[in-house]
């Protein structure tokens, strides 16, 4: 149709319209089609449209109406977009930001057209956020770090975030930053934050834990002592975030109005005596910590006045028997040297009276006297040196000449009692201090010499140490040197010397081992300075000194540990009468009171209830016949209270006391057939327990038995149910370890384990993997093996031993092989390594526990067999070797726990009832009465219970809760 005319165009369009209506109307040989039309609407998917800078961005349209031959767009895209006219679709990147503007798109056929207003803009890119880190631990009551979103997109010009965050951190809204201070503590949980702007928006998960913030201790309270009577004052501290909140707890228990942090209790009295105080701080948080417990130790004691002597006495001894009754033998009777007596008296503790006994050979005073194993006394030396020494036998109140003589005639020298029953004389005077030394055999009753010192001297001490030497310090002419005996060898050993020379001094052996020595004459003049030997090292330090210088004074420990020391002299020679107390836990020396009478010279003798009998002594050169009573105020045994919980649940552990003063609890079982091999140690002065070396074995039920050289054995017991184990290990207080050492020659459990005179350990009985076993073993610690002793005449298991006074032991009832309870009894002979028979109970018992009591017989309370308990108890007299019954258990038991106290009272504890049951009653035994009184629950029942009496505290320590590992303390 090229070079058509306008009218030729127009004709030919009508011709072709004609036919198309034609063909549609069926016209035209009858055929049919499609009449073609004009694009009717255009719409587009995204209108309107916001592309994001720099993203990808399709948009197409679509078109009602007939087919489109082409489209058209005005004004032209932003740069970066591209219009297809043959399709419409709009496509591309844009590069640059464009404002809102109205684009006509027009959709065009040959039939027509048809338009549409597209609106559209190009906006900033989308938000690409990022933070570092992503995730974070913050401290509450702390600024954290500002985190500050990087982006990598456009600009964001909102933020949000899901969840809320945590109380006192902040999302800002506009520029994503977070900040602020958490005022709350939070788990650790994802936060999303999105930030948007006009294009879109992104995410980003930050993870976020608030924790608390640092609260420690920063001054534990210190242990404080005072007098009865006084205050006593504790200080602690604690730092943390914000304000701290205080409370002072008195057995764990809030005390009202005690809220800073530093707290002042009321007047003090003798129960007050070993209570544990910390300090809790709390900060706004809610977070807690507590100090360590402080004790307080309450320092009393008192003299009353007690039944006057016959006659009066000075210079004379007085020496507790096996039944708690006193011989008070010799001394002067009035003024001048024809005034010296041979007379004796034997005062009773039951009638405060003083009967007349035996009288001596020999005229004595300042003579030394020594209670043997077997309980009769030995009496050696005068005011004149003489050789002859006799023994006063309590069974026949008599006095009878020694077989052999002294090899030295000696006065002013010292006795002390060794380990194997042996009596150490030592130093003296015979015209001129003495050098020599010499040794009593109470079985054989004679002398004989031994290795001699390096210094001669007299009015001296000797203390027998816990590995078995003997200690021997200062002496005429006012010495500071000290020497070391050891009886193995029978020889003397220089040690380290003393600060200070001294004659007529004191020296106590501490709970811990060392030994408080003090006061006395330095040579010009009395002092009060006091030093402590430490055998570990040999050498003596400096400790704080007495409130009065005294000479000639008189030292006895305390159940507590702490020492008591009375009366003496000045350096005017005039008699004292004050008496002061040493506590080891604050090192401190306190001013307590005064007897009725000034008085030197003077002796003391422990009476069966705690108390002390101080008969005679020296007022102005002269004798005295008055007699007084001192109370040390043992903290009453009134309640249970509880004590840290063990990091382990455990019961059927082995326990030892440590010469430290802190308990080993080894191995044991949580109630299955498994022992453990885990350890723990209980501190009394911190009430914690902390985990310690593991056994080589896992065991439970083994015997444990703390040597002189300070160190632990753990041997026999059970692996499991059924099986007997022969490992034996040492225990290391020094280094905290367990190591191997010699196995038995018999796997055992069910067995018994003593610490003999000699420092070996006799382990006896049990049950093999197939027998009852009636064989017996020693332990050696110096060659670290056992060796076969003799064997029992029966065969038993789950038996008592008690070591007698003598150093024989005395083993009790028990099961046979058929399980059933034995009622025979047994001592072990450790000079010959032999058995003999003794008395046989009245009530046969298995399961049960037996104790040395302090008049020397043994008690045995209790036991049973897995499905019965009795509540019956005896006493075995040494003496007689003969049982007795005495006062029956308020409740049937069997394996309880069992301790002397302070008092010098029993208690029993738990156990097992009858038919079975765990039992939380206790009850205390009275010596003198012979009976037994129910005192308060524990807070735990403890069917294996076992119990400790702390030297540092006087306390009892009891465990045995498989349950939950509780542990409690009675005092």
């Amino acid at each position: 149709m090229r070079g058509e005319s306008r009218e030729d165009k127009f004709r030919s369009w009508g011709l072709v319209t004609v036919a198309l209506l034609l063909s549609a109307c069926g016209g035209g040989g009858g055929g049919s089609g499609i009449v073609p039309t004009a694009p009717g609407s255009v719409t587009y998917a995204t209108n309107p449209a916001v592309y994001p800078l720099g993203s990808a961005s399709t948009n197409t349209p679509a078109v009602n109406g007939g087919a489109v031959d082409r489209y058209s767009i005005n004004p032209e895209l932003p740069a970066g977009l591209t219009f297809d006219t043959s399709t419409g679709v709009i496509a591309g990147t844009p590069t640059a930001i464009t404002a809102q503007a109205t684009y006509r798109v027009t959709a065009t056929n040959e039939l027509g057209s048809a338009s549409a207003d597209l609106v559209l803009k190009v906006v900033d890119a989308l938000p690409v956020i990022s933070y570092s880190p992503t995730t974070i631990s913050v401290v509450g009551g702390v600024l954290i770090t500002t985190l500050t979103p990087t982006s990598t997109g456009g600009v964001a010009t909102s933020h949000a975030v899901s969840p809320a965050l945590p109380l006192g951190i902040a999302l800002n809204a506009a520029n994503g930053v977070i900040s602020g201070t958490p005022t709350t503590l939070a788990a650790q949980s994802d936060y999303t934050i999105t930030a948007s702007n006009e294009g879109g928006s992104d995410t980003n998960v930050l993870t976020i834990t608030v924790t608390a913030p640092p609260l420690a201790v920063t001054l534990q309270p210190a242990v404080d002592t005072v007098v009865t009577g006084a205050v006593a004052s504790f200080t602690a501290a604690a730092s943390g975030t914000g304000i701290l909140a205080y409370q002072w707890l008195k057995e764990g228990a809030s005390i009202g109005g005690a809220t800073s942090v530093s707290y002042t209790t009321p007047v003090t009295t003798s129960v007050d005596d070993g209570a544990r105080y910390q300090l809790s701080a709390t900060d706004t948080f809610g977070t807690t910590v507590l100090t360590d417990a402080a004790m307080l130790g309450v320092v009393g004691g008192s003299f009353t006045a007690g039944t006057s002597l016959p006659s009066a006495r000075s210079q004379h001894t007085a020496t507790t028997l096996s039944d708690g009754s006193v011989l008070v033998a010799g001394g002067y009777t009035g003024v001048g040297p024809s005034s010296v007596t041979v007379t004796a008296l034997r005062y009773s503790s039951v009638s405060g009276t003083f009967p007349t006994t035996g009288s001596m050979a020999v005229t004595r005073a300042q003579q030394v006297a020594m209670r043997l194993f077997d309980g009769r006394i030995l009496m050696s030396g005068t005011t004149v040196a003489v050789s002859a020494a006799e023994l006063y036998d309590p069974t026949v109140g008599t006095f009878s000449a020694t077989t052999g003589v002294q090899a030295v005639a000696r006065r002013y020298h010292t006795a002390t009692r060794l380990p194997d029953g042996r009596v150490l004389l030592v130093g003296g005077d015979d015209g001129g201090a003495l050098a020599t030394a010499e040794l009593f055999d109470p079985v054989a009753g004679t002398f004989t010499a031994t290795g001699s010192m390096a210094t001669a001297r007299h009015s001296h001490t000797a203390t027998l140490l816990a590995d078995g030497t003997v200690l021997v310090t200062g002496g005429e002419t006012a010495t500071a040197t000290a020497e070391v005996y050891d009886s193995v060898a029978g020889t003397f050993s220089v040690t380290g010397s003393m600060a200070t020379a001294r004659l007529r001094h004191f020296a106590a052996l501490l709970a811990d081992g060392r030994v408080l020595v003090g006061a006395g004459d330095n040579g010009s003049n009395v002092v009060a300075t006091v030093e402590i030997y430490d055998p570990s090292v040999g050498t003596f330090s400096s400790t704080g000194s007495m409130t009065t210088a005294r000479d000639r004074a008189q030292a006895q420990r305390l159940a507590n540990g702490r020492v008591v020391v009375v009366g003496g002299e000045d350096s005017s020679n005039v008699g004292l009468s004050s008496f002061e107390v040493f506590d080891p836990a604050s090192d401190q020396w306190f001013a307590v009171g005064s007897m009725a009478t000034a008085r030197s010279h003077l002796a003391l003798a422990a009476l069966p209830d705690g108390r002390w009998l101080v008969p005679g002594g020296e007022l102005a050169s002269a004798p005295m016949t008055s007699t007084e009573i001192f109370d040390p105020e043992h903290p009453s045994p009134e309640t249970f209270v509880s004590a840290d919980t063990m990091n382990e649940a455990r019961t059927q552990g082995s326990i030892a006391l440590l010469s430290n003063g802190q308990v080993l609890y080894a191995g044991g079982t949580d109630g299955g057939i498994t022992g453990t091999d885990t350890a723990e140690l209980y501190n009394a002065q911190t009430d914690s327990w902390a985990a310690t070396g593991s056994l080589g074995t896992a065991r439970s039920d083994a015997v444990a038995i703390t040597l002189p050289n300070g160190k632990v054995l753990i041997a026999a017991g059970r692996t499991n149910l059924f099986t007997p184990t022969a490992a034996a290990e040492l225990y290391d207080q020094a280094v905290g370890t367990f190591a191997a050492t010699g196995s038995l020659a018999e796997a055992r459990l069910g067995l018994t384990g003593t610490l003999l005179g000699t420092g070996k350990v006799l382990v006896a009985g049990g049950q093999s993997l197939s027998s009852t076993l009636l064989t017996t073993e020693l332990y050696d610690a110096t060659a670290g093996t056992f060796a076969s002793s003799g064997s029992m005449a029966t065969a038993r298991r789950y038996h008592s031993a008690v070591r007698l006074g003598d150093g024989r032991v005395l083993m009790i009832g028990g099961l046979d092989g058929a399980g059933s309870q034995l009622a025979s009894c047994e001592l072990y002979d450790p000079v010959a390594g032999t058995f003999s028979a003794t008395g046989t109970m009245a009530t046969a018992r298995g399961y049960s526990v037996a104790t040395l009591l302090t008049n020397g017989k043994v008690l045995a309370v209790g036991g049973g067999t897995l499905f019965a308990a009795t509540a019956t108890a005896e006493l075995y007299d040494p003496t007689a070797a003969t049982w007795s019954a005495t006062g029956s258990l308020n409740q049937a038991r069997r394996q309880p726990a069992m301790a002397v106290l302070p008092s010098g009272g029993v208690i029993v504890a738990g156990g097992f009832g009858d038919p079975g049951s765990a039992l939380n009653s206790a009850e205390v035994y009275n010596v003198t009465a012979g009976t037994f009184a129910t005192i308060s629950n524990m807070l735990a029942a403890r069917p294996y219970a076992q119990a400790r009496l702390l030297p540092s505290t006087g306390r009892l320590l009891l465990v045995g809760d498989a349950g939950n590992g509780t542990s409690e303390l009675f005092r």
